[in-house]
């Protein structure tokens, strides 16, 4: 069974931080891979930042779903 984390915004640092049971684990950089629950789902992406953190769905540049990361949400991920 793969552990989930909690995907969690540092306004601090600018970056988003990986928590198990309300536990910092580890920041998250430029080009992580890792899956995040969409409903009952978990889909693979990968971290990104632009001007925003993103998270990108797909398997080429070219064809691929940009879904940019709400700084006041809290996202359930499984780190690859």
């Amino acid at each position: 069974m793969d552990i989930t984390h909690d995907l969690i915004y540092c306004e601090e640092t600018d970056r988003w931080e990986a928590y198990s049971q309300n536990e910092y684990c580890f920041d998250m950089y430029c080009g992580e891979l890792l899956s995040i629950r969409i409903g009952e789902d978990f889909l693979s992406c990968r971290l990104e930042l632009d001007t925003q953190w993103y998270v990108l769905f797909g398997h080429t540049t070219f064809e691929f779903t940009k879904f940019y990361l709400h700084p006041n949400e809290r996202y359930t991920v499984i780190i690859d």
